[in-house]
């Protein structure tokens, strides 16, 4: 890879990313991010967002500033051998990006609530993604927890990342039917 901070994703060779591409780009899978907003204007992620939705607030600067949702969306979507950035898992998806997470000041660790991951919940299994990315984590929530049974029982594929802790607790690393994911370099 010709990208700059390829060599500094020690994921890529863990995950055997160079040798999956081969076989899949993720051409034609379309994936829900439900995280802070998303820099679409990104180079690394030129074409790869179809759609936005913010159940956070109106303020459209904030939503394209929001730190987290960009990284991650780079880690599943950036493309790769442009000289620019890193390299995603999956460069050919199509992302919508639902704000359901904010931060009270930059830097700081994102928030969510139930309310706005209920609602990003239900945009995204009703959109038709084929999978929904939760790189967050929280409490049990009945309410959370069943509009992932809901969208499990629709065929969508959910991950969520496994807590601090490093223990499958909580939301969503808990939830029976999500792929829990830890946090790799």
């Amino acid at each position: 890879f010709n990208d700059p901070y390829a060599p500094l994703q020690s994921s890529l060779a863990q995950l055997g990313v160079a040798e999956a591409h081969r076989w899949s780009r993720g051409k034609g899978v379309e994936v829900a991010l439900i995280d802070t907003g998303v820099d679409i204007q990104h180079p690394d992620l030129a074409g790869r967002i179809t759609s936005t939705r913010n159940f956070v607030d109106d303020d459209a600067h904030a939503f394209v500033h929001d730190l987290h949702g960009t990284q991650v969306a780079g880690v599943i979507a950036a493309q790769e051998n442009n000289r620019i950035g890193i390299v995603g898992i999956a460069p050919e998806v199509s992302l919508i990006a639902l704000k359901a997470c904010w931060q009270s000041v930059p830097g700081a660790h994102a928030l969510c609530n139930s309310f706005t991951l209920a609602q990003a919940l239900t945009v995204a299994v009703n959109s038709g993604a084929r999978v929904v990315n939760l790189s967050l984590s929280g409490p049990v929530d009945p309410l959370l927890e069943g509009l992932i049974e809901w969208g499990s029982g629709r065929g969508v594929i959910f991950v969520g990342a496994v807590p601090a802790s490093g223990r499958l607790e909580g939301f969503p690393a808990a939830v029976p039917g999500v792929f829990a994911v830890d946090g790799l370099n």
